[in-house]
């Protein structure tokens, strides 16, 4: 059996290179903290926000944020001010400018309907030389399809 001295030593050694302790992560917690000061309209338009160089750049899904960005900017960058300093957030993430972006959201194309292949009209011949049970057969073929064709026309 392990004692407990053991796998304290055993936590301490893995917790620095944990997956929970990276960086990036940090970064991204931060990042999302200071998501919290864009509200309303805008927030609904947020995809997300990265940090390049020494800018915080938002990232957001249509054109029309860009205009309420530039209307409401000073307020969020204040906001923005007082989460940074309220969470302690400058030992994880570092900028300078605060900046805006839209990201072409890509289109699909219209889809085409495939035609509808032609249904069978129940016309066709059958040869004269053929036995008869199986002409009798192809006969009754023929008819249920046309019945279904009148009674599908009907329908329309």
């Amino acid at each position: 059996m392990i004692s407990n001295n053991e796998c304290a030593r055993y936590d301490e050694r893995l917790q620095p290179a944990g997956a929970l302790a990276s960086p990036k992560l940090e970064e991204a917690k931060a990042i999302r903290k200071l998501e919290a000061a864009i509200d309303g309209d805008l927030a609904k338009m947020l995809l997300y926000g990265s940090v390049k160089g020494e800018t915080l750049v938002w990232h957001f899904s249509h054109p029309a944020a860009m205009m309420s960005w530039a209307t409401e900017r000073k307020a969020i960058v204040e906001r923005m001010r007082t989460i940074y300093k309220e969470e302690g957030l400058g030992r994880i993430i570092r900028f300078r400018r605060v900046d805006a972006k839209v990201l072409p959201v890509r289109m699909e194309p219209p889809r085409q309907e495939e035609p509808r292949p032609e249904s069978a009209t129940g016309h066709f011949t059958i040869p004269q030389s053929m036995p008869p049970e199986l002409r009798r057969r192809f006969e009754n073929i023929a008819r249920a399809i046309r019945e279904k064709n009148t009674t599908r026309k009907e329908m329309e």
